[in-house]
């Protein structure tokens, strides 16, 4: 979570008192409550309480939507379909072929297709999250994909534009 600060225990120690002011002063020291209070709200107009969940979390530094997506996903508050932030590109590699040249679209792109390919429920949700982060992690990788051990070849859409660009050649 505290990626800037790992080896320097000072700008760890800033952000960890700036979280607790945070959560002092703006929630009433507890953030359950506040979250809770805003999915309350999405019972009565969807959308509205998990926007509202989401701004509550991205008031903490180095939260923005996929971690606050994250976060409300495995705490079984909201079943958003999150992608792992630093995995953005493996579901844009098998549906779309490639990243796009702007981050927040790719991430809103992979999250609006996942949310519609999968079960609304929080199992489904946290299992596929997993599994990209997985993926990305070993099979799928930034520089250098594996794409000759990768199971999903067959449905990729990275591999066939790959494929078709070499048989051009």
């Amino acid at each position: 979570m505290f990626a800037a600060g790992r080896n320097r225990p000072g700008v760890a120690r800033e952000k960890l008192k700036e979280i607790a002011r945070t959560a002092n002063s703006e929630l009433d020291g507890d953030l359950k409550a506040v979250l809770k209070k805003c999915m309350q709200e999405e019972k009565k107009r969807p959308g509205h309480g998990v926007r509202a969940a989401k701004k509550v979390l991205q008031r903490f530094p180095v939260i923005g939507e996929p971690s606050a997506e994250k976060i409300l996903l495995f705490t079984g508050l909201a079943r958003v379909a999150a992608v792992p932030s630093a995995f953005v590109r493996v579901p844009m590699r098998l549906w779309f072929g490639e990243e796009g040249k702007n981050y927040a679209a790719d991430y809103r792109q992979s999250r609006d297709r996942l949310a519609a390919e999968l079960p609304y429920t929080y199992d489904a949700r946290q299992r596929a999250y997993l599994l990209l982060k997985k993926h990305g992690q070993e099979v799928c990788k930034g520089s250098a994909p594996k794409c000759q051990i990768c199971p999903l070849t067959a449905q990729c859409a990275y591999i066939q534009i790959k494929a078709a660009d070499s048989s051009v050649q």
